[in-house]
């Protein structure tokens, strides 16, 4: 079983795997062919490692072999992404522009991009009820999103943390 981390080393824009029964030992290293591999998730259905990177790019990598076998672009430099395998969409967060990106992940497609605010870049996804937190500093409020059957996601609700 391996544990893979985005990471920036000499220059290179890197995913390194770590085996969880050898942590102090490099398993592999992926070259990332994008500036600033930031948010990650695995895809378990298709072993692949989806990377958000700063340059506005989304890579999806073979999990084993790190070949590259696609790009998508995304709104704007991410944060973080939250992968909902029963759906098949990745979520993103980019605080500039201040955006949630929805990304078809067998079609690696972008389907949906929906307005936060500007530095909304931390998200919580709840896979049981298929909702989307997007938490935004300027109006101290979290934005709820719900990806339902059909394509993209819906404004759920909003409240305020004060």
């Amino acid at each position: 079983e391996l544990l893979a981390v985005a990471a920036v080393g000499g220059g290179r824009a890197q995913i390194v795997a770590i085996d969880v029964a050898a942590p102090d030992r490099l398993a592999a290293t992926y070259d990332v062919p994008a500036v600033g591999p930031h948010g990650l998730a695995l895809d378990p259905t298709t072993n692949s490692l989806l990377c958000a990177c700063d340059d506005k790019k989304l890579v999806r990598l073979d999990a084993t072999t790190g070949e590259v076998s696609a790009t998508v672009p995304l709104s704007g430099a991410p944060d973080v992404a939250f992968l909902n395998v029963a759906r098949r969409h990745l979520y993103v967060a980019s605080g500039d522009p201040g955006a949630l990106d929805v990304v078809d992940v067998d079609a690696m497609k972008l389907l949906q991009t929906v307005p936060t605010e500007k530095d909304a870049y931390t998200l919580a996804f709840d896979a049981t009820r298929n909702k989307v937190y997007a938490f935004m500093p300027q109006t101290h409020r979290v934005a709820v999103f719900v990806d339902g059957p059909s394509p993209g996601l819906a404004f759920g609700a909003s409240s305020s943390a004060r």
